[in-house]
């Protein structure tokens, strides 16, 4: 097989999430091209692979798959994870997945074997705290500064997510979305 992994405890098969590549963005592409490794939005793309009933899971996992054929790679940091136990947990009458709590563990156990998983470090919190102050962040987007704070702290610049407007005031970062990646658009 190629670089994918089988999945047991997903039960499916899982691109993603290892370290990058050393090229640079395409120069025809329409972000500025800063590193070439991306970070999944945990309450989008992780979620949507974990329920093959999604309506966006075959296209979240053909849009992985195209990144793993093209050489990009994704890693993942601790709020990631946060974010996909919250969901994963959540009764599906409530939008989540309704898994058990031993189940969303072994998720999380897999997620951490077949990826990079970068430190959740003391500095992300100023990181945070200056985000959301600089951004004036609200509410539950609050969660969404913690991940772009993780990624400023480990200089990470692209994003994967279905959630492309919660992420726009954000514009260091490299906001790409499944479809832009099937389209060529990275």
């Amino acid at each position: 097989t190629s670089s994918c992994c089988r999945s047991s405890s997903l039960n499916r098969t899982i691109y993603f999430f290892c370290i990058g590549k050393t090229s640079v963005f395409p120069k025809t592409s329409r972000f500025q091209p800063i590193k070439p490794t991306l970070i999944p939005d945990a309450d989008a793309p992780l979620v949507r692979l974990a329920n093959p009933g999604d309506p966006k899971h075959d296209l979240t996992l053909n849009a992985l798959a195209r990144l793993s054929k093209d050489g990009q790679k994704l890693v993942l940091v601790p709020q990631c994870l946060y974010e996909y136990h919250v969901v994963a947990t959540r009764p599906v009458q409530d939008n989540g997945l309704g898994l058990s709590e031993t189940r969303a563990i072994a998720d999380l156990d897999q997620l951490i074997a077949i990826n990079h998983l970068m430190d959740d470090e003391p500095g992300i919190f100023q990181k945070w705290k200056s985000t959301v102050g600089q951004f004036k962040v609200i509410g539950k987007q609050a969660h969404d500064a913690r991940l772009v704070a993780a990624m400023n702290h480990h200089g990470l610049t692209c994003l994967l997510t279905f959630n492309d407007k919660h992420f726009k005031r954000f514009t260091h970062l490299r906001v790409v979305t499944p479809d832009d990646v099937l389209n060529g658009e990275l």
